[in-house]
């Protein structure tokens, strides 16, 4: 018996491209929408950092602990990869994960500025 549902995760031979790149896509720009509406609370700069580097290492154990119990690459490209590149692909993906959360800190900063004279942010009234 498998541990997960194989039909909740959909092959791509089972989807059109375009629908596998919206249903990605719209997360970056939901993501962008929030960030130009809610001014978040970042932690440090270094806690902020070990966080999301965590969590993208944490995943991407995840997805090789999905291999090795059945044999079934969550990402295709994998399966073509050998151990050197696929450690390369991992790498690049942990740093692209924190350049995105840098990139999302510092647009939040520039549209979302505190006061000058707090260090917390102010927020309306709701």
């Amino acid at each position: 018996k498998q541990w997960y549902q194989r039909r909740v995760a959909i092959t791509a031979g089972e989807e059109s491209a375009w629908f596998n790149h919206m249903k990605h896509s719209v997360v970056a720009v939901c993501a962008l929408c929030e960030v130009g509406v809610v001014a978040h609370v970042y932690p440090a700069r270094l806690v902020g950092s070990a966080l999301a580097l965590t969590v993208s290492v944490a995943y991407l154990a995840w997805v090789h602990v999905i291999y090795a119990v059945d044999s079934y690459w969550v990402y295709p490209l994998l399966n073509h990869l050998n151990l050197f590149y696929r450690a390369m692909f991992c790498a690049g993906i942990v740093l692209f994960y924190q350049v995105l959360y840098c990139a999302g800190r510092a647009l939040n900063l520039k549209l979302h500025r505190p006061d000058k004279s707090s260090t917390v942010y102010k927020f309306s009234n709701v």
